[in-house]
């Protein structure tokens, strides 16, 4: 069995998260304040989002009670999934036939680690490349519980006052 090629899968989800934030950039002019990757617990999927500006907005002034939840919840974005498709799609293909073929080496909890790392790693470093100017930028898992181990995640990949604003709306409720 061949071990799954971490560094080929590296360069691959910068690639489509490079072209994933072009064209939202292009789509919505001077407009995007966040970006997200998103996968889930399976290991199944990888997907972008991005948020505008103005539909965070929109969206806080319709609900002012829950302003953080809009700021910070990828599946009430603008756009969520609808970016690079066929790059995101050849990605979640890799990864499910990855997963449900179990022709990883290693034991599945360290498989999964080691995905979310690399993407973690790959926004930490296009965060330092400035790809993500003036952004909230969120790795998330769809339907995740752990508090803690998101607000680690939006730690690395924000500045400290995102992160702490991040902490303290996400340990308020649960």
């Amino acid at each position: 069995m061949q071990p799954f090629d971490f560094n080929l899968f590296r360069q691959q989800v910068k690639e489509a998260t490079q072209n994933a934030l072009i064209e939202a950039t292009r789509q919505y002019t001077g407009e995007v304040c966040a970006f997200a990757l998103y996968s889930d617990e399976g290991v199944l999927t990888l997907s972008p989002a991005v948020n505008t500006l103005s539909y965070l907005q929109k969206q806080q002034a319709e609900d002012p009670d829950n302003t953080e939840y809009y700021q910070w919840s990828p599946a009430e974005w603008k756009n969520e999934g609808n970016l690079a498709i066929e790059d995101f799609n050849q990605l979640s293909a890799l990864l499910r036939n990855t997963v449900l073929g179990k022709t990883y080496t290693e034991s599945f909890p360290r498989f999964r680690e080691n995905v979310f790392e690399t993407v973690l790693s790959v926004l930490e470093e296009m965060r330092k490349e400035n790809w993500f100017q003036n952004m909230i930028l969120v790795f998330t898992l769809t339907d995740y519980d752990n508090p803690r181990q998101e607000s680690n995640w939006i730690k690395r990949l924000n500045d400290a006052v995102h992160a702490e604003n991040f902490r303290l709306w996400r340990h308020s409720w649960g």
